[in-house]
């Protein structure tokens, strides 16, 4: 019987195909941002999905005041995540969009660390909703109460005044569907707004006074579609 061996001889093995995109992982600002990049000489994607990210710090306070503070955030407005700051775009997000015409958010998560500056407990929340909440608003009970939303009690400064939560939410689960993907209402050009957005409610509440107030650090992800290339690719 004769034996057959397995031709090993490189030069007649099948090159390997070489993948139209690539993951790349950048550091920015002691901050991970996931990008996909084409290597050298392959033309861009008609369409691009990245994992974009904004950090920030804001103190939560009444001015003496009994009651909620909180702070919103915009996923589905890239451009502007933080509209208390304005003009709060993600790194890598001026780049991506001088490359293609138009984005849309596809989910996002946030992570917020409270640091309880008071002699007395809150209570803090993070939940997304589909309006805006506004600032400091006096309906707090709608999203600490919400079936989507976490919350976590934050002891006093004395005590343990720290504490963490997460959430993360999809746009298509605010509409029920898929067709979000592909509706002009859900993404927009450069520095523009998408018709319809949605919202991260990161807030704290407590019955006595605020003088000092929670500092709060937010981490907000974002997964940024971006699709119709400004320069077509020959």
């Amino acid at each position: 019987m004769m034996s057959h061996k397995k031709n090993t001889n490189k030069s007649n093995q099948r090159p390997k195909r070489v993948r139209a995109q690539t993951k790349s992982r950048i550091e920015r600002h002691g901050s991970m941002h996931e990008v996909v990049v084409s290597p050298r000489g392959m033309p861009l994607p008609s369409r691009m999905r990245c994992n974009l990210r904004l950090e920030a710090t804001q103190a939560l306070n009444r001015g003496g005041a009994a009651g909620n503070a909180n702070v919103r955030f915009i996923p589905t407005f890239c451009y502007d995540v933080d509209p208390t700051l304005g003009s709060t775009s993600m790194p890598f997000f001026t780049e991506m969009v001088g490359l293609y015409r138009y984005y849309r958010c596809i989910s996002s998560s946030c992570k917020a660390s409270f640091v309880n500056l008071e002699a007395f407990p809150a209570f803090c929340c993070v939940c997304p909703v589909n309006f805006d909440p506004a600032a400091n608003t006096s309906s707090f009970e709608n999203y600490f109460s919400s079936r989507v939303s976490q919350t976590k009690p934050v002891g006093a400064l004395t005590g343990n005044g720290i504490v963490s939560i997460g959430n993360s939410a999809t746009t298509d689960s605010f509409a029920g569907s898929k067709w979000t993907y592909t509706q002009d209402a859900y993404c927009a050009s450069g520095s523009s707004s998408p018709a319809n957005n949605w919202y991260w409610f990161v807030g704290v509440y407590a019955a006595s006074n605020f003088s000092n107030g929670v500092n709060v650090y937010c981490i907000v992800d974002i997964e940024v579609e971006f699709f119709e290339l400004s320069s077509p690719s020959a």
